[in-house]
C-alpha cells in the first residue's frame, strides 16, 4: 500500500454544480463540493498520473489539470544482531509494508526472533 495523501484546490468558478475526474491513479477519488475540488485516497499503483478535472455547470467550461506522481513505498528488513552463533537468537525485523510473510513457517508480520539450533 502506498501513502494516503489529500489535496486541496480551491476553484472560484460562479455556478459550478459538480465536477469529472479523469486520469487519477487507482486507489485515488476526486469530489467536488462548496467550490473546492478534493483530491485525496491511498494510490494502489506507481507512475506518473496526469489527471484533469472538468467543471460542470456555470455556462462555461472550466479544466484544471494537474500531476500526481507515485513512488514504489520504500520496505526494510534486518536482523539484529546479523549473525549468530550456535544457541544464540536473532530478531529479524521489516517496515514500511502493509503485510509480511516470512518463509521457513514463520508466517505474518513485521518481526520474529529466529534461534539458531
Amino acid at each position: 500500500m502506498y501513502e494516503q495523501f489529500y489535496h486541496t484546490h480551491y476553484v472560484s468558478f460562479s455556478g459550478a454544480t459538480g465536477a469529472t475526474f479523469s486520469g487519477l491513479p487507482a486507489g485515488v477519488t476526486g469530489t467536488f463540493s462548496n467550490g473546492s475540488i478534493i483530491i485525496s485516497g491511498a494510490p494502489t499503483e506507481t507512475g506518473i498520473f496526469n489527471y484533469t478535472v472538468t467543471l460542470d455547470g456555470g455556462g462555461c467550461p472550466l479544466s484544471v489539470q494537474g500531476t500526481i506522481i507515485v513512488n514504489a513505498p520504500t520496505v526494510t528488513a534486518m536482523a539484529s544482531p546479523s549473525a549468530i552463533c550456535y544457541g544464540e537468537s536473532t530478531m529479524l525485523t521489516a517496515g514500511g509494508a502493509v503485510s509480511y510473510s516470512w518463509d521457513h513457517g514463520l508466517g505474518g508480520g513485521s518481526s520474529h526472533t529466529e534461534h539458531q539450533l
